[in-house]
């Protein structure tokens, strides 16, 4: 079915331009993004020139004869025919592909038969070469553009599929309180802050509902057909079915729950399986480069061998194959969405005075009628059965961010105090004040400030790397390197110039991510302990206020001190829901953002939240014995691949030993005479003893640098964990080698 025969479809309602309008069932006129394209076609012609390029008038007509259901649309998988980019529809981004490539194809082609031409070939053959040409940029173009429609396709999958549990979880929570279907869909739109990509597909089954006049049923059944996630399309088959029998919402959504970490436990161990296979695999595939050197110095005893084929070999070819690993454990991590960040309602929020700490509510409460008034006077979506007054998506909302340190947010970056300055000429000096205290703080706690941005320690270790240098230059330790000199003493020069300045600059690098990383995981490890405190405290009938002062009080953890900094601010008179935001906004964790956003909204409700809270336990229980499982998983592989990297570099240096026997003794005999001279590595013939010795060395470290990456990724999911292990795996590359020449070579 082409895109023109669909029924109307969400989209950016605020979009205008030559869109036209069409009256929905809701009662509301919105734009008609089934047809965002001018027909230029009846258009007098200077008109259509300046509404539409000339690249846009074919694209749109190109796209009139296209349909989903004929070819060459129809040859396209589902994940990509369910993808939308913004408001162009996939037959109208196909024509673009078709038109884009035609037209760069034609470009190609006329070049390449003047430049055949040109250059006196026949025309029989430019001609071909042309095609050849033509039609490969062709190809070449809807390859690019349909793959990277394809790749954005299965990354929102991923996305979606990691945030769904949560999202089950949080929709539970609203069930459990006893909240229709309506509100719980309703209440997770509104959640985009936590659950992102799952929150935006409800979104649309909203807008379906209250915008185009749907039924909740077959907006659910639409939706499911176009998201890109075949779990969320599964889960919302089944609502649809549940609404139609009836049933009752939270023994559905409890069920749903189950199931959805008991899928995410299930990816995790085939994830682990996967691992387990590429590390295995690592360990006979790394020795490659190894045996290679072993079989061309072997062909050299008979026949000349190009020393390029080595160098080849040694620099280019090793580190390749874990490049390659990286990537095929990049498909199967685990995607979680960076930075969520927490908003609260700039419109409907109560702000205390600190009497709120005694029990007077009312106390200090500014009226915010005429506020929410404003917010809902341009609200994009109508208020109807989805929660009641509360928009979908409210514009009158803010992101309260409260950095770890006073510098976190950049020396640059003070919007709050540039717009005073803008506001007044009393408050000018305010944002170099509020600039140069950033600085200030840098200096008063720079432990802290290195952990939250350990990138930033480049900034002194860099200097401090060219300040070593310079002193070894001073004392003739160091030489300006050649070529001559890396193959006369390489274990220097290689340690000098590479290794000495990788430990100085990255060291301060690694020494703050490791306290960041070992910093925030006992974090982690002890929010579902302190949310479990906050319930036992609020059963007892605290208010939620009450119950974060008792289960932080006699502690002395990390979680401890931030639950009394969320106290402190509250009695300074931020609102509650504001400093749970901060706190969340300060990590930038998905699990401790979906958490405080399923407090924050049982608060709203009543000061009862153990129930919502016994659902945040279960769920920030589950993905910290998710972690741990995947730490200690994974910690086998590590060892593997970092055995198998110590045992290449002493099979190198050993192999030195014995090569250099064979290729002397070569030499020495009279074959292959013709081979390059000891200071040169260009040429062919036979291989030189010292130009092996120094590419064996360097094939050690390169193999240590790049395994150590691979190991540090399969651990963490991070490169910057993998630095550790290519530093250490240099330097124990450089001992083995010390040891195997006997002790010289290095100074």
């Amino acid at each position: 079915m082409s895109g023109s025969d669909q029924p109307p479809e969400e989209g950016d309602l605020s979009a205008g331009g030559g869109a036209s309008h069409t009256e929905t069932p809701a009662g509301h006129i919105f734009p008609d993004h089934r047809d965002n394209s001018v027909d230029t076609a009846k258009l007098p012609a200077a008109q259509a020139e300046s509404s539409a390029s000339l690249y846009e008038q074919a694209s749109a007509r190109l796209a009139r004869s296209l349909s989903l259901d004929a070819f060459p649309l129809s040859l396209l998988p589902t994940g990509l025919a369910d993808q939308r980019d913004g408001d162009v529809p996939l037959d109208l981004f196909a024509a673009q592909a078709f038109v884009l490539g035609g037209v760069l194809a034609v470009i190609i082609g006329i070049v390449a038969l003047g430049t055949g031409f040109a250059l006196g070939l026949s025309p029989v053959w430019s001609v071909v070469t042309a095609a050849a040409l033509s039609v490969t940029t062709g190809i070449a173009v809807a390859a690019v553009r349909f793959g990277g429609k394809l790749l954005d396709a299965q990354g929102e999958e991923k996305e979606i599929e990691a945030a769904l549990p949560g999202a089950v979880a949080y929709m539970y929570s609203q069930a459990a309180a006893n909240t229709n279907i309506y509100t719980i869909i309703g209440s997770i739109a509104r959640a985009e802050d936590a659950y992102g990509p799952v929150a935006r597909e409800f979104q649309s089954v909203v807008r379906r509902c209250e915008y185009f006049g749907y039924e909740l049923e077959q907006a659910l059944s639409q939706q499911a057909e176009s998201t890109a996630s075949e779990e969320l399309g599964r889960l919302m088959v089944d609502m649809v079915t549940f609404l139609d029998s009836g049933g009752d919402v939270t023994e559905f959504f409890s069920r749903e729950m189950d199931r959805a970490f008991e899928e995410l436990e299930s990816q995790q161990q085939e994830r682990i399986d996967y691992l387990d296979v590429l590390s295995t695999l690592y360990v006979p595939v790394s020795i490659v480069p190894i045996l290679g050197v072993i079989i061309i110095v072997a062909l050299s005893s008979f026949r000349p061998i190009p020393t390029q084929t080595v160098v080849i070999l040694g620099y280019f070819v090793t580190p390749s194959f874990p490049l390659i690993f990286l990537i095929l454990t990049d498909l199967v991590q685990p995607h979680e969405a960076e930075g969520s960040m927490l908003s609260v309602s700039a419109a409907e929020r109560d702000v205390y005075s600190g009497t709120v700490l005694h029990g007077n509510q009312n106390v200090g409460r500014r009226d915010t009628e005429q506020e929410a008034a404003e917010a809902n006077s341009s609200q994009r979506t109508s208020t109807g059965v989805f929660g009641g007054g509360r928009a979908v998506q409210q514009t009158q909302t803010e992101r309260p961010d409260n950095p770890l340190h006073p510098a976190d947010p950049g020396f640059t970056d003070a919007p709050t105090a540039d717009s005073l300055a803008d506001s007044s000429p009393a408050f000018e000096s305010v944002p170099s004040m509020e600039r140069w205290g950033r600085i200030r703080a840098v200096f008063s706690d720079p432990i802290e400030y290195f952990r939250l941005n350990p990138e930033h320690t480049l900034v002194g270790s860099i200097p401090l790397t060219l300040a070593v240098m310079s002193v070894l230059f001073a004392l003739g330790i160091a030489t300006v390197p050649t070529i001559d000199k890396a193959i006369a003493a390489p274990l220097a020069t290689t340690t000098i110039w590479v290794t000495l300045p990788s430990i100085v600059t990255l060291g301060p690098l690694i020494v703050a991510h490791e306290y960041d990383i070992r910093k925030r995981e006992a974090l982690f490890a002890q929010y579902p302990e302190m949310l479990q405190k906050i319930s036992a405290a609020n059963d007892t009938g605290m208010t939620l206020l009450e119950s974060l002062r008792e289960a932080s009080s006699g502690g002395d953890t990390q979680i401890d001190r931030e639950m009394r900094i969320v106290e402190q601010k509250v009695a300074m008179g931020i609102p509650l829901e504001t400093a749970l935001a901060e706190f969340a906004n300060a990590y930038s964790d998905p699990q401790i953002s979906r958490s405080t956003r399923l407090v924050i909204e049982a608060q709203r409700a009543s000061e009862r939240v153990s129930n919502v809270l016994e659902i945040a336990i279960e769920a920030a229980l589950s993905r910290v014995q998710l972690r741990e499982t995947q730490k200690s998983s994974t910690k086998s592989y590590v060892v593997m691949i970092a055995l198998t990297t110590l045992v290449a570099i002493g099979a190198t240096a050993a192999l030195n030993r014995v090569l250099n026997t064979l290729l002397t003794g070569a030499i020495l005999s009279g074959v292959g005479s013709s081979g390059v001279g000891q200071s040169s590595i260009s040429g062919s013939g036979s291989l030189n003893p010292e130009i092996i010795k120094v590419i064996l060395y360097h094939l050690s470290m390169i193999y240590a640098a790049s395994g150590g990456l691979f190991a540090g990724y399969i651990g963490s999911t991070e490169f910057k964990s993998g630095i550790k292990f290519s530093l250490a795996g240099m330097i124990v590359a450089t001992v083995i080698w010390w040891v195997a020449l006997g002790g010289g070579g290095l100074l």
